[in-house]
């Protein structure tokens, strides 16, 4: 039996899945890694901790950072001890685990494991556009089924556009980025029960109301770049955040006829966490020879 393994990796879980496979073939471990030789490390023992079964054909590997797929390097995942250095750890990996390995943005490989959640059921979707609502903000960008990543490799990127306000200065030294507005961490920063406790909590209702209003302008103007037939919306506070921006969609959009046709609130969906489109997406990867764009090859 042909099987893969997916790999999501962030700040601070691992999770990794065999396709297709049961029970067994799942474990969800602290990262406890920073640096790149440490985390290559933790990787590979947690894929050795899955339960025995066949050889994989492939590896994928879904990480935060600055991806090289065709180089299978990362830099700059701050979260995990990453600097600019790009660090190989696509052939590290190979070198420890025997088996082709392909790595990519974390984000970007949810993307991939959004779209083949969301295509069982509905055959005749071929573009999304999927926004995970995490420690930070990024989209994946899925067209004609395959993935995007544009000339630079920065499609989707919309966590440091100045889409949030004209005041909140950014991490990254710009201000109003959506992300100071409505990432996790600035979310953390600001509300007592945290991004979870924003959708709950009514003592902070005007700030709920900003930060719906800033993801909802972030879906217009996504939906305006890559006309999609959805939008998803995922990660840890997608379906509690998701009446707020709807709400607040139906104010954008509806404002003018031309909204209206942009985008509507039946067009953004939110996915549940359970979904694990993480793992999915990165078993769907391919390895840089395979292919030189798109990554959706494999058959989980």
């Amino acid at each position: 039996m042909r099987t893969r393994i997916g790999v999501d990796v962030g700040g601070t879980t691992i999770r990794v899945r065999r396709f297709p496979g049961g029970i067994g073939d799942r474990l969800e471990v602290p990262t406890a890694a920073r640096g790149g030789e440490a985390l290559a490390a933790r990787i590979a023992a947690v894929v050795s901790e899955l339960s025995p079964g066949p050889d994989p054909e492939m590896i994928g590997i879904g990480i935060p950072g600055l991806v090289d797929p065709e180089a299978g390097t990362v830099r700059h995942a701050v979260n995990l001890g990453l600097d600019g250095t790009p660090f190989p750890l696509a052939s590290v990996l190979r070198e420890r685990l025997r088996t082709a390995v392909a790595v990519e943005n974390d984000v970007r490989t949810a993307a991939l494991g959004a779209y083949r959640h969301v295509t069982r059921d509905r055959p005749e979707v071929s573009d999304i556009v999927y926004v995970g609502l995490g420690t930070g903000i990024s989209a994946g960008v899925i067209i004609g089924g395959r993935l995007h990543r544009g000339r630079h490799g920065i499609a989707g990127e919309i966590g440091h556009a100045p889409l949030g306000d004209t005041t909140t200065p950014c991490r990254c030294g710009l201000v109003g980025c959506l992300e100071a507005v409505a990432g996790g961490r600035a979310l953390d920063e600001r509300v007592p029960g945290g991004a979870l406790g924003l959708f709950s909590d009514p003592e902070v209702e005007s700030l709920r109301d900003r930060v719906a209003a800033a993801l909802a302008r972030a879906l217009y103007v996504l939906a305006t770049a890559y006309d999609p037939d959805i939008l998803v919306l995922g990660g840890g506070i997608a379906v509690d955040a998701a009446p707020a921006v709807h709400e607040a969609l139906l104010e954008l959009s509806g404002s003018s006829p031309f909204g209206e046709e942009v985008l509507t609130v039946e067009r953004v969906i939110a996915l549940p966490p359970d979904a694990d489109v993480g793992t999915t997406g990165a078993a769907l990867l391919e390895p840089p020879s395979a292919t030189a764009e798109g990554r959706q090859g494999g058959n989980p």
